[in-house]
């Protein structure tokens, strides 16, 4: 704890492959982001000082996430192909991403104002109870469930995708940025 009751961290870092000397960084309570120039903090993440190793549960969230939306998008077109003819997939796929612009617009106008932290775990959370409405479709109103569930992906997918990684692009100054992503990516 520091004079006025706000605890604080401070950190002394040497800079990987620099000739810059060490930097002494003090991160108080309630700041979101810090700025300097030799290293970062990810945001959550105390401690780790390194942006060339971020940690391999990023890596691993960040493989989960794109397996699933990859998956996702193949069971979404499987899933509308074996109620649907051909010919009805491209007027679908045009209405979902009608459909999706008012949510991209939505999520930009939210992430620019209180960034993506707020947004991002509600997004998820309301993806995944969508996902367990869905499979109920699915199993008792197949043509329904796969409409519903093409819209859903269409929708949600990007949104959370590009949620994801501006919540982990935002854990980086943009000197590091580039060592740090490439390795989780």
């Amino acid at each position: 704890m520091d004079a006025r009751g706000a605890s604080a961290w401070t950190l002394i870092t040497h800079p990987p492959s620099t000739t810059l000397a060490p930097v002494e960084i003090r991160l108080e309570k309630g700041h979101r982001h810090s700025q300097w120039s030799a290293g970062t903090i990810m945001p959550g993440m105390k401690g780790r000082t390194d942006p060339r190793t971020p940690g391999l549960g990023i890596a691993f969230s960040a493989a989960v996430l794109m397996a699933y939306h990859g998956a996702s998008r193949a069971t979404r077109d499987t899933l509308f192909l074996t109620h649907f003819e051909l010919h009805w997939l491209p007027l679908m796929a045009a209405i979902a991403s009608l459909l999706s612009i008012p949510a991209a617009i939505y999520a930009s106008a939210r992430m620019a104002t209180s960034g993506p932290r707020p947004l991002v775990p509600v997004t998820f959370g309301l993806s995944a109870a969508l996902l367990v409405v869905e499979w109920w479709l699915v199993v008792h109103r197949p043509a329904v469930g796969a409409i519903v569930f093409f819209t859903h992906i269409a929708v949600f997918g990007p949104v959370l995708v590009s949620g994801f990684w501006s919540i982990l692009y935002g854990g980086f100054d943009p000197r590091t940025a580039r060592l740090a992503i490439g390795r989780i990516s």
